[in-house]
């Protein structure tokens, strides 16, 4: 067997002294006028617990409690983002639900849940932090960090629960939400459907657990979803369900057109369009009635024999997909559809057989010419 030599490095290593760099901290905290600022933060919070001792014994819809605490909702400078954390206690059972950013405002929303007989907790962090004889040697007072980032201290509202657009919140119609309970107990699940049954609220079919939090589909408005949160266990969000497309395949054709109209109804589409899009396919089906507004009817075929409808139904679904982009996305957001551009079709690919392979390149330009000619515009 040959021998194979080795390489050596004969050559002394140099040493250089190993200096750590720290990541800086942005210790930047917005400055306030310390008895103004703590003063009106107990005012608050001296309200929210009056109106919250109301709520034990009046029906209110705008403000929530639940049956084990208050619901708050804080208000913070988001350059307290890495400090969040110190909202919560979790030896008093003092939660966080939820954390919204507000990027336009450079602000942050805090859902945290207090409950019963845990009403002083942070009236006595403000107050510490008011307090003179607790100011450190360095001059900063208790609690600075937390207490100078917050903006303001509300009771909940139900949008302060809801994840994602306003707009999408139930009405007196029923829709399919998501609650996401915060809790991991077992018991839970049975103790949930007993309550949503009793406040006449349909439970779909299974439930998503994760470490801390329980997800359950209902099908309820807006006056069950208060009943939820004032009478059930800690809510941490809500959501809209996501549909996805079996659900709407699996639906019977005259519940189609329903979601199909309401789809139609939320077009907005420009009067003095002067883009197109060519679908170079099987032909479009341009009667489909979420093809027919945005189709100029300029639909042809490369050999007139062929026609222009689709033999196969793969143009029409790009035509859709041209159009609408993710239709799912645009039947579930329940928004404005901007629509900037027209659909036209050459169909390029005959209902039987396949085109001469030599003739690829030559039928791809005759189709785009036929196209052209027919819309100089």
């Amino acid at each position: 067997m040959e021998n194979k030599r080795n390489i050596f490095i004969n050559l002394s290593p140099d040493i250089i002294d190993f200096t750590p760099k720290s990541t800086p901290v942005d210790n930047e905290f917005p400055t306030k006028q310390v008895l103004k600022h703590g003063n009106k933060l107990v005012d608050k919070l001296k309200n929210i617990w009056e109106e919250a001792e109301k709520k034990k014994t009046e029906k209110e819809n705008k403000y929530f409690r639940s049956q084990q605490g208050t619901y708050i909702e804080f208000i913070i400078d988001d350059s307290l983002k890495y400090k969040v954390k110190s909202l919560e206690d979790r030896r008093k059972k003092i939660r966080i639900l939820n954390i919204k950013h507000l990027k336009e405002a450079n602000k942050m929303k805090v859902l945290v849940f207090i409950p019963d007989g845990k009403e002083g907790h942070f009236l006595g962090k403000i107050k510490k932090y008011l307090d003179p004889d607790q100011i450190t040697s360095k001059g900063r007072r208790s609690n600075q960090d937390l207490i100078d980032c917050i903006e303001d201290i509300k009771l909940a509202i139900l949008e302060s629960f809801w994840q994602g657009e306003i707009e999408w919140i139930p009405d007196e119609d029923k829709l399919w939400c998501e609650i996401w309970i915060y809790d991991n107990d077992e018991d839970i699940e049975n103790d949930f459907i007993k309550l949503a049954e009793s406040l006449d609220i349909q439970v779909g079919k299974g439930v998503i657990n994760f470490p801390e939090r329980k997800v359950f589909s209902v099908y309820l408005n807006n006056k069950q979803i208060l009943d939820l949160i004032e009478e059930g266990p800690v809510i941490a969000e809500i959501r809209r369900k996501s549909l996805t497309v079996d659900f709407f395949t699996g639906l019977e054709n005259r519940e189609q057109i329903e979601w199909v109209d309401n789809l139609l109804s939320r077009l907005n589409l420009s009067e003095d369009c002067k883009t197109s899009v060519c679908v170079l396919d099987t032909g479009l089906n341009s009667g489909h009635p979420l093809i027919d507004p945005v189709c100029n009817n300029n639909c042809q075929s490369y050999n007139l024999e062929w026609g222009s409808h689709d033999h196969s139904g793969h143009g029409t679904m790009m035509a859709g997909l041209a159009i609408y982009n993710d239709l799912q996305q645009a039947i579930n957001t329940g928004k404005k559809l901007d629509i900037d551009h027209f659909i036209e079709s050459v169909k390029i690919l005959p209902s039987t057989g396949e085109n001469d392979e030599e003739l690829y390149g030559y039928i791809l330009e005759e189709a785009i010419y036929k196209a052209e000619i027919e819309n100089l515009n």
